[in-house]
């Protein structure tokens, strides 16, 4: 069962098998919609102490938003007139 606080929850152990293969528990999977057959990348988190997953889609879902801020900000920045110097 989820020990959840503050967003997080704890869904069990995973034992790394000889084939470098690990079972996400089900109540993980349940809880996150993932199914069977799912693409999931594995990052490495920025301390180096921590491996983090994340579904293929929803990166790439992310990656669109970005490039979408992104030529929202150009096009503004194009649109603004440029400042004179105030000397």
């Amino acid at each position: 069962m989820a020990n959840e606080t503050q967003g997080t929850a704890f869904y069990g152990v995973a034992t790394v098998g000889e084939r470098g293969q690990i079972v996400i528990p089900a109540e993980a999977r349940r809880a996150y919609g993932i199914e069977p057959g799912e693409k999931l990348m594995i990052l490495s988190h920025p301390s180096g102490r921590a491996l983090l997953l994340a579904r293929v889609s929803d990166f790439l879902h992310m990656i669109d938003q970005v490039q979408e801020l992104i030529a929202s900000v150009t096009q503004a920045a194009a649109a603004e007139p440029p400042k004179g110097d105030d000397r």
